[in-house]
């Protein structure tokens, strides 16, 4: 069985509300787990923050998931030698949500018995867990069979670079893995050093094909690590141990209160979406893409010193000699427009952030055969600008 310490990973316990761990040492230390949701992530932290403060949690983490589809959720963690101890604080805990609830209009469950553990072990495995579960690593990612079902994973470190020009950097992040279908979990995690709240990030990659597993990761890391910077990991047998606990697995931790823009800009967006997502039933995930990437666009153009004048929120000229047009939604009279206005003497440059819109555009239109205009998705884009010849040259 892999272990985790001095704890079985795999074999836990379930009661009501929380997954419980019983150390295999003389210390007899108890480990336990509460996994909520929230439909307002964003009223939801300054209670967590308390919660953390009053030292009625050892951490909470927070889960952002796009693997199949967009939602959150929060852990909990309580480490105690005495269960009772940890019971006073989940009753205590339940009293300040009770009433935080009621005074904020906030929506909070605690996930129990079979949704509690499905949503707990998910992280890891897919289905129930099986007698025959398997783990195997190979230097950078793991592999992991359950129930004849084979799930490999990467790990991710995520470095803020202090002084972030982008309060977003971590919603743009995560709108362009989303928009490239990267399936993965984002999660930040929350402690307590003297006295003062320090927050940490991770991404976990899913994926079938080892040889594609980082491709896009690494090419978005190009193109935002002027703000963040994200470093694969070679993966080590008690990751696995952080990745199900949600626990960060290096020292790499940031002052809360200095960066509480990235975290609340975040939590905000994904709310809204999610809103979104559960009111008009959306298939994308979250919008709009556009105005993020463009977001991102400018301040690389900035940092590169190269003229442009932002029209709108998804139009760029740049130098009077190139127009970037970003889109989310496949709009024949809106590209019409820009054509008119600008074919004749500019080359366009459109961004597709939906792989359905480039054969819209074929079947509908004859833009593919127009000289003076190139259709990019969003990271092949990113490559461009970094080629020889491209905008950044002239």
């Amino acid at each position: 069985m892999i272990k985790k310490g001095k704890y079985n990973l795999f074999s836990f316990s379930i009661e009501n509300e929380m997954i419980i761990y019983h150390s295999k040492n003389r210390m007899k230390k108890i480990v336990i787990f509460n996994l909520l949701k929230t439909n307002n992530l964003e009223k939801m932290i300054p209670l967590l923050s308390t919660l953390l403060k009053k030292g009625l949690i050892k951490y909470y983490s927070i889960q952002f998931l796009n693997k199949k589809h967009l939602k959150t959720l929060i852990l909990l963690n309580y480490q105690d030698k005495k269960k009772e101890n940890i019971l006073k604080s989940l009753s205590e805990i339940k009293e300040e949500i009770k009433d935080y609830s009621i005074k904020e209009s906030l929506h909070i469950i605690f996930l129990t018995d079979n949704e509690l553990k499905r949503e707990f072990i998910n992280i890891i495995v897919e289905e129930d867990l099986d007698k025959t579960l398997r783990i195997n690593i190979r230097n950078k990612f793991c592999v992991i069979k359950n129930n004849k079902i084979i799930q490999s994973i990467k790990l991710y470190s995520i470095y803020l670079i202090q002084d972030t020009l982008i309060d977003s950097i971590l919603n743009i992040f995560f709108n362009l893995i989303t928009d490239l279908g990267i399936k993965g979990n984002l999660i930040l995690n929350f402690k307590l050093k003297n006295g003062n709240i320090i927050f940490s990030s991770f991404f976990i990659k899913y994926f079938d094909n080892k040889n594609t597993a980082s491709k896009n990761v690494e090419t978005i890391n190009e193109f935002i690590s002027n703000e963040l910077y994200i470093k694969e990991q070679k993966i080590k047998i008690n990751m696995i141990g952080y990745i199900l606990w949600r626990l960060n697995f290096n020292k790499n931790y940031y002052d809360y209160d200095k960066n509480k823009d990235l975290v609340f800009s975040l939590c905000s967006t994904i709310n809204e979406n999610e809103k979104s997502f559960v009111l008009n039933g959306q298939k994308r995930l979250l919008s709009p893409i556009s105005k993020n990437f463009m977001t991102l666009l400018i301040e690389f153009l900035k940092r590169n010193n190269i003229e442009f004048n932002k029209k709108d929120s998804h139009l760029i000229e740049i130098k009077n000699q190139y127009i970037i047009l970003s889109i989310d939604d496949f709009n024949p009279s809106i590209i019409h427009n820009i054509f008119q206005k600008y074919y004749q003497n500019r080359i366009i440059y459109i961004i597709l952030h939906d792989p359905l819109f480039f054969k819209k555009l074929v079947l509908e239109t004859k833009i593919t055969s127009l000289l003076g205009v190139k259709i990019f998705n969003p990271i092949s884009f990113i490559k461009f600008l970094k080629k020889a010849n491209s905008i950044m040259i002239y």
